[in-house]
């Protein structure tokens, strides 16, 4: 020993710790074979979870996401119905630049318009050729889907060229109308342009012409007859059909399926 050099004794290390790893390793996968399951299932247990610690530190990226409430008021949504309430809806009036201003009236799927029967008065009669002045101006002729009948809602269709995919149209409203609910009252009078009223359900009346009793609202305006009730969410949930009484979703749907047959 006391002949080899410096090089010599670190080479003459290496390979002892070499032989002693080696050595090492044969006697713990000994070991490992002949340990009882517990242990091993233990020490995999150890080396599994020390992977899912530390692997997706070394390897991966996380993304945290937070989520952040937004507070939107009734207001708003008072606000945003309106404004899509309007770019549905229709002036009925006679046929011709010259046509008499008759209600209003809305845009809903299958270029069909629903208003109130109450457009042409009372006595709720009227054979002439009618129009619809459509929210960008556009003049459409309007075939009749309903009778004049004695029934408190009225379905017209546009012709089928006539119809436009990109539209905006109203949704009927699939849920209940109950006392207390906050809706919006839409119509275009012919003097005054647009006329919006905001209020409640303050309760409901039984009629006769209808399959389900009236909406009775105070948000009431002689200009808003044929035009739509709609509440917060953008959705109708009647026709307004007289200052302060709406025709019900129940009779809108049933008349609509009438309809549909022609």
């Amino acid at each position: 020993m006391e002949e080899l050099n410096k090089n010599q004794i670190v080479l003459l290390t290496l390979l002892v710790s070499f032989v002693t790893s080696i050595a090492t390793g044969i006697v713990t996968v000994t070991l490992m074979d002949q340990a009882p399951p517990a242990v091993t299932q233990t020490i995999n247990r150890i080396v599994e979870r020390t992977v899912e610690k530390v692997v997706p530190k070394e390897t991966q990226v996380s993304t945290v996401i937070k989520e952040v409430p937004v507070i939107v008021t009734e207001e708003e949504l008072i606000v945003k119905a309106t404004n899509q309430g309007t770019k549905a809806m229709a002036r009925i009036a006679e046929a011709g630049e010259k046509g008499k201003f008759l209600g209003s009236g809305f845009l809903i799927t299958g270029g069909r318009i629903l208003t109130s029967s109450m457009i042409f008065g009372a006595e709720a009669t009227s054979t002439g050729v009618l129009e619809a002045i459509l929210a960008d101006g556009e003049r459409r002729p309007l075939e009749r889907l309903t009778p004049l009948d004695g029934s408190p809602l009225l379905v017209f269709r546009l012709a089928e060229k006539d119809v436009k995919p990109d539209w905006p149209v109203l949704e009927l409203s699939a849920g209940t109308s109950v006392i207390g609910q906050t809706v919006i009252a839409l119509g275009a009078s012919d003097s005054t342009g647009l006329s919006v009223a905001v209020g409640i359900i303050s309760s409901f009346l039984s009629s006769g012409t209808t399959t389900a009793p009236m909406i009775m609202t105070n948000a009431a305006s002689p200009d808003n007859v044929g035009g739509p009730l709609l509440n917060i969410k953008g959705e109708v949930v009647g026709v307004n059909h007289t200052q302060g009484l709406a025709i019900p979703m129940e009779t809108i749907a049933a008349l609509i399926k009438t309809a549909a047959a022609h």
